[in-house]
């Protein structure tokens, strides 16, 4: 199942692609979506925004993954008031079926512009990306492939301040892409895409 994405989304989806989640932090008053859709192969495409503001895009491809029924499920969670360095910031989980993927992105909404801020990731999750635009957005993927069936519990992530003085919000979105029938196939890619972006 998927959760139910706003209505007012600031993003535009190229043919073929489909937001999942919508966030509104209001921290800050960013934006964290995902968006998916099964690859073709040779799969151009372009977001467009309809609202001026800083973004961060990050993308990844997962193959061997069921083209009919992709998601085992999808959570999104979100903190609407600025925290202090160091932010401990658990994203809500589900329960997996033997041989997801799982998926976590984390976007912080700072409070100052050109604070710099890292992230580390949750216990057992590969940090994939960790993207910055400088100024206000920046956005971390991490992933534990092939899990064993049952559930993730919370996914926390450390969120640091490394310059600057302002505290951060945050939201999280939590997918687990379900395998392929009969397993190991490596079948046409399930790409997965995330976007922030700054609406101020």
């Amino acid at each position: 199942p998927a959760a139910a994405p706003t209505p007012t989304s600031i993003l535009v989806q190229p043919s073929g692609w489909t937001i999942r989640v919508d966030l509104s932090v209001t921290a800050d008053n960013q934006r964290v979506m995902y968006a998916d859709k099964i690859a073709a192969g040779g799969d151009a495409f372009n977001f467009t925004k309809s609202v001026n503001g800083n973004t961060v895009l990050v993308t990844a491809a997962h193959s061997g993954r069921n083209t009919t029924t992709p998601r085992t499920f999808i959570t999104g969670s979100q903190q609407n008031v600025g925290q202090a360095t160091p932010v401990s910031a658990a994203a809500t989980g589900g329960t997996a079926v033997s041989g997801d993927d799982v998926v976590a992105y984390m976007g912080g909404d700072q409070q100052t512009s050109g604070d710099q801020w890292s992230f580390t990731p949750p216990t057992d999750y590969t940090e994939r990306q960790d993207a910055t635009n400088a100024t206000w957005s920046n956005l971390t993927l991490a992933t534990r492939d092939n899990v064993g069936a049952g559930a993730t519990g919370s996914l926390t992530f450390t969120i640091t301040r490394n310059s600057g003085t302002g505290n951060t919000g945050w939201g999280a979105i939590v997918c687990a892409i379900a395998a392929a029938a009969g397993g190991g196939a490596d079948v046409r890619n399930h790409i997965i895409q995330a976007y922030f972006a700054v609406n101020r």
